[in-house]
């Protein structure tokens, strides 16, 4: 993950199938999320042919994104337990957090990296719970598969957060925006 525009096309793909997976599971700030990722991938694609050096906030800046990201997760949390949906303190963070990853990543600022291994952090949490709920028969909302593959998923997703956060870090995925 050094930053290449290949990674939108994937994205894409594996989105419109975790949409699903949230809709069937009622986890309804992942649902949101997912939408919002079929959107930005078209959008990184175009922006990541355009610009390509990563970018780095200063750090007055950075501490105010991470506040303003732990303020919106609140926010986020009350909302989506207003509205019903599973363990609404981890939803909220996959709903809020990532948007705010997503969209520094699509401007290609370091910083998402920090935010995408909080977000598969809690999100590998979340669908263990989910599983663990559903084979003790305490919650029978999405299937047992489609849970466990999240479960997979949010680890493979965390292996590569760490890594990229190395890479972009070091600088090597600058100039590289344009790879297809």
């Amino acid at each position: 993950m050094k930053g290449r525009k290949i990674s939108f096309i994937f994205g894409f793909i594996q989105c419109v199938a975790m949409t699903y997976v949230a809709w069937i599971s009622h986890a309804y700030g992942s649902f949101a999320m997912d939408i919002v990722y079929v959107i930005s991938q078209p959008i990184g694609w175009y922006l990541w042919g355009r610009q390509q050096q990563t970018h780095s906030f200063q750090p007055g800046t950075r501490k105010k994104v991470f506040f303003g990201a732990f303020l919106a997760w609140a926010i986020g949390w009350w909302v989506l337990a207003g509205v019903g949906g599973q363990l609404p303190y981890f939803d909220s963070i996959n709903f809020v957090i990532s948007f705010i990853a997503q969209v520094l990543y699509v401007l290609k600022y370091n910083e998402n990296w920090s935010l995408w291994i909080f977000v598969n952090i809690a999100n590998f949490v979340y669908w263990s719970i989910l599983s663990v709920q559903m084979m003790m028969g305490d919650n029978t909302i999405g299937t047992l598969g489609a849970n466990l593959s999240q479960v997979a998923l949010q680890a493979a997703l965390l292996f590569n957060a760490i890594y990229a956060q190395k890479v972009w870090s070091s600088g090597e995925a600058n100039n590289e925006g344009g790879a297809a």
